[in-house]
């Protein structure tokens, strides 16, 4: 509960027995149980001061029952002994006496002030025609009649007199032209244009019978308007708020402790006067705001103020200002009914009024947030009123870093709420900022710094009625684009991404660690200098490295990889994988630090470059090959047998590059003479030389697309195997079998190096055993082979080696016998020759059958042409028209062919073409045919100029009109 009313005394301890009272402007009237009149006048300035200025002792022969002031007309209204007698204001004389109204219980005034005058068009567009609006109007119950008149100040008169079904209990004068009446058995309304009575029906049954439905003991019913068109009413201790209708206006009814003897609305109050209290009610939500302790009080008045009267005092009700009653409320934490208040009360403007509502709401959500606990709903209530994120991180001093907070943490159950908060909001500002870069903003160089920000804050547990917190930093940032409203709306944005996306980081090293790598992988608004600092006293190293990523600042995380390798498990590791992820525009950043992770691990090192960066351009390779090889020349190799085996790159510079890097590691393990042993077989004890060695001649074997002649220059002595692939290479089979005879002297290798290149296609080639032939004769001729090696070799090979040659080269004295085996081979590889010429021969003969089989199938096809014969391009008739066959059948003028070429059409997309001239194509006969006649000649649908014509291969036809007679022949 609160205070709605002060009570000041204005008259204390009279004398006489006060029986009734009423006021008007700053006079009250009071009518005692002798009889007698008092008037007071109550003066507000220059101080407070009550001013008794008439007494009337004997005014009446009776206790007063009832005082009413009319004010329009200026008359006083007494009821006493039944008797109604109407008095001057002025003077209290007797102004019109009314016969009529002798046993009068109940009156009731309706006075047409300018407010009364305003409200009248709410209620009835066709006031009563008796009625003047200058006059005030009285309803007098008699018995069970109402008397009603006009009330001038020129006099009295009688309006009508409407007949009841029963004595009125109470009367209000409801406005001009309605009257409602409780009688003891129901509650009516009347019309005073037409004398009309209805009962008020609620709920399908009498309002009477539902506010009393218990037969026993009844109070006097209770009547009071509320507003302007409703009224309550009341029996015992139920009361509802009813229209004209009988509608019920309140869901609610009011229950009083003890029924009231009289109500009035004061909105948004309802004030009760029952024995010993005032009671004041929300009309809304029907509870008890204010009770009021006076003793023995049993009249209450409205007017100015609110009087309330006892036997012997009066005193008078004085309303707080609004705006200190939801103060006051605030201050006692009563935030509900804040809210209601102002929602019952009126305001300028709606936009003041949803300000409150905002207001007091916020301020119930902060309450509910550190007084009750009520985390979720907090939040949630702050979420409904569309308040600024920095409202609801404002709830957690400890996570903005308030230097002056002293209190616990917060609790895991508060930031759990935080967190889904601030996610659903990171979404929100994340299409905000979308919308806004689409539109072509870039974010200003200067937004503040949020730390700094905050520590500007008030303390939200001191002053929680900061709803948005002074940031001079932001607001001198806005102050710059004032001109530019909406880049104004999109930095304002990035601050709250900024603030959230910090936030939110916080709030996951608080809850749920395992979180925040996830959360900095993704893209984040995390504001970098807090978000450092914070990672680094929670020990987060990789994420601090995530953190970096994410923000492209790559050589801020290397730096820290590579100076502080200890606070990370594998720093080599990280680093690869780091350097993996950068894109090639970053190559130089790559190239610079990969040296670290080269020097320290050469092996996990490489990877950096061979499980990554496949699909880059020759020039970053041949980068990349330089800074391996200024490193490390094994590295060098390493990256470009990944080139080459793995990825496939044909660049002869590479091929090259890498045999130029296997020579030199072959010299600098090469000892004295070891370079002209040849290679011996595999075997798991072999020297680093002989793998090598072993490396780069298999290198050169499976390779083409190095430079022989290049290598064979950079090649040392010895080396004589690698040599001889080279000079394979090069066609320079001489040389190379020279090298196997007098340098390695293994005639096995000769052989096997002969049946290796040897190609009957390839001129270069298809003498390479004639050429050892001759090799080893000149070595017969010097003593090294016998004749019997000389036969066997030629016995060997006789199928490879030209006949003629081989003989004309031979040693003389050989017989028949001997070279039988190398002519049977010779003689066998002849003959296979000539049968295959033979095969191929007839093969051709067969295609050639084939073909003059079609050219007779198509010099056999004929056209014959009518006069019922039409074209189907035009559908005209073909007649005597120079015409065209496509290969279907279909026949059809030779201009409309043409047509379809210009058109693209082609009759033949199947065929290709080929040109020949007229004088080629066309032979003279004893008929002149058309195309002598025409600059255009017809090819199976084709039009070409006389000089040059298109034909298609193979058998050809062209259709022309003879000269005599309708004939046609093909040519």
């Amino acid at each position: 509960m609160y205070h709605v009313y002060t009570v000041q005394p204005i008259v204390d301890n009279l004398p006489l027995k006060i029986q009734a009272i009423d006021t008007a402007d700053d006079r009250f009237y009071i009518g005692t149980a002798d009889g007698s009149l008092l008037v007071y006048a109550v003066e507000e300035e220059p101080s407070f001061e009550v001013t008794l200025l008439n007494a009337k002792k004997g005014f009446s022969k009776r206790p007063i029952d009832l005082l009413g002031v009319a004010p329009s007309a200026g008359n006083l209204i007494v009821i006493s002994d039944g008797q109604v007698t109407i008095h001057s204001l002025e003077d209290l004389s007797i102004y019109t006496p009314i016969p009529k109204a002798k046993g009068a219980t109940l009156f009731a005034v309706w006075s047409f002030t300018a407010e009364a005058i305003l409200h009248e068009s709410e209620v009835s567009d066709t006031p009563p025609p008796l009625i003047a609006k200058t006059a005030d109007l009285l309803c007098l119950s008699v018995k069970k009649k109402l008397l009603l008149y006009n009330l001038e100040s020129e006099g009295l008169s009688e309006i009508k007199e409407i007949n009841l079904p029963d004595r009125p209990q109470s009367v209000l004068w409801l406005a001009p032209e309605r009257i409602v009446v409780a009688l003891q058995k129901g509650f009516f309304s009347v019309d005073v244009n037409t004398g009309v009575t209805k009962e008020l029906i609620a709920k399908g049954q009498s309002l009477m019978q539902s506010l009393a439905p218990v037969v026993g003991r009844m109070e006097k019913p209770m009547l009071a308007r509320v507003g302007y068109d409703k009224v309550l009413v009341g029996r015992d201790e139920s009361s509802v708020v009813v229209n004209m209708k009988g509608e019920v206006a309140q869901e609610t009814e009011i229950s009083w402790f003890t029924m009231p003897t009289c109500v009035l609305h004061a909105p948004p109050y309802l004030v009760g006067l029952t024995t010993n209290h005032v009671q004041v009610r929300s009309l809304r939500t029907k509870e008890i705001v204010q009770s009021i302790n006076l003793p023995s009080v049993h009249t209450m008045v409205p007017g100015p103020t609110i009087l309330v009267a006892s036997n012997t005092s009066i005193w008078r009700l004085l309303p707080l200002d609004f705006e200190d009653q939801i103060e006051q409320l605030i201050s006692a934490n009563q935030y509900l009914d804040a809210q209601a208040l102002i929602e019952d009360l009126e305001f300028p403007t709606e936009e003041d009024k949803i300000a409150n509502i905002v207001r007091v709401r916020g301020l119930y959500a902060h309450h509910i947030f550190t007084a009750e606990a009520k985390y979720e709903e907090a939040v949630r209530i702050l979420d409904e009123l569309k308040a600024s994120p920095i409202d609801v991180i404002n709830l957690y001093p400890d996570l903005i870093g308030q230097q002056d907070h002293v209190g616990p943490p917060s609790e895991r159950k508060a930031l759990l709420v935080l967190m889904d908060y601030l996610t659903s909001q990171r979404a929100v500002l994340g299409k905000y900022r979308q919308e806004f870069e689409n539109a072509g903003f870039t974010p200003p160089e200067n937004l503040p710094d949020e730390q700094e920000a905050f520590q500007s804050f008030p303390d939200a547990m001191s002053d929680p009625s900061a709803v948005w917190p002074p940031i001079a930093e932001l607001t001198a940032v806005l102050k710059q684009h004032e001109d530019n409203p909406d880049y104004a709306s999109y930095i304002e944005t990035l601050y709250l991404s900024r603030l959230v996306d910090t936030t939110l980081l916080k709030v996951y090293l608080n809850v749920n660690d395992a979180l925040v790598g996830i959360f900095l992988r993704v893209p984040n608004q995390c504001e970098l200098s807090e978000s450092e600092k914070l990672l680094m006293s929670y020990k987060k190293y990789n994420e601090l490295i995530d953190l970096y990523r994410g923000k492209s600042l790559h050589r801020k995380a290397l730096d820290f990889i590579t100076e502080k390798p200890e606070l990370l498990k594998s720093a080599v590791q990280q680093l690869v994988t780091y350097l993996q992820r950068l894109a090639v525009g970053d190559l130089e950043l790559v190239i610079e630090y990969s040296s670290w992770a080269l020097e320290r691990n050469p092996s996990l090192g490489i990877k950096i470059f061979t499980e990554q960066y496949d699909e880059i351009d020759f020039e970053t390779r041949q980068r990349i090959t330089d800074h391996l090889q200024q490193i490390s020349s094994d590295l060098s190799t390493v990256y470009l047998e990944h080139l080459i085996h793995e990825l496939q790159d044909q660049s002869p510079d590479f091929h090259d590059r890498l045999i130029h890097n296997y020579l030199t590691d072959i010299k600098n393990q090469a000892n004295e003479g070891s370079l002209l042993d040849p290679i011996p077989s595999p075997s798991q004890s072999e020297s680093e030389l002989v793998r090598l060695r072993r490396k780069l001649h298999a290198f050169l074997e499976s390779s083409t697309h190095y430079r022989a002649d290049s290598i064979l220059k950079q090649l040392p002595d010895g080396l004589w195997e690698e040599r001889c692939v080279l000079l394979s290479r090069l066609k320079r089979h001489e040389e190379a079998l020279n090298v196997h005879i007098y340098k390695l002297k293994n005639f096995n290798m000769a052989d096997q190096y002969c049946q290796r290149h040897f190609s009957r296609e390839d001129p270069a080639s298809q003498n390479v055993f004639l050429i050892l032939l001759k090799l080893y004769l000149a070595l017969l001729a010097e003593g090294g082979v016998d004749l019997q090696f000389i036969v066997g070799f030629m016995s060997s090979y006789g199928s490879c080696l030209d006949l003629l040659e081989s003989l004309d080269a031979a040693p003389k004295g050989l017989t028949v016998s001997e070279l039988g085996e190398f002519f049977e081979k010779s003689l066998h590889q002849l003959h296979r020759s000539w049968h295959m010429d033979e095969v191929v021969k007839n093969l051709l003969l067969a295609q050639r059958l084939q073909v003059h089989e079609k050219l007779l199938y198509y010099q056999s096809r004929r056209v014959v042409i009518t006069e019922e014969n039409m074209c189907s391009q035009c559908l005209k008739r073909i007649g005597n028209s120079v015409f065209a066959c496509l290969p279907d059948g279909t026949v059809l003028h030779a201009y409309c062919a043409k047509a379809r070429e210009t058109v693209g059409v082609d009759p033949w997309p199947w065929l290709p073409r080929q040109s020949v001239t007229q004088k080629q194509y066309f032979r003279r006969s004893n008929t002149r045919s058309l195309h002598q006649q025409s600059d255009v000649v017809l090819t199976q649908g084709a039009l070409r100029t006389k000089d040059e014509i298109s034909v298609l291969p193979g058998p050809r036809r062209l259709f022309s009109q003879c000269l005599f007679g309708n004939a046609w022949q093909w040519w």
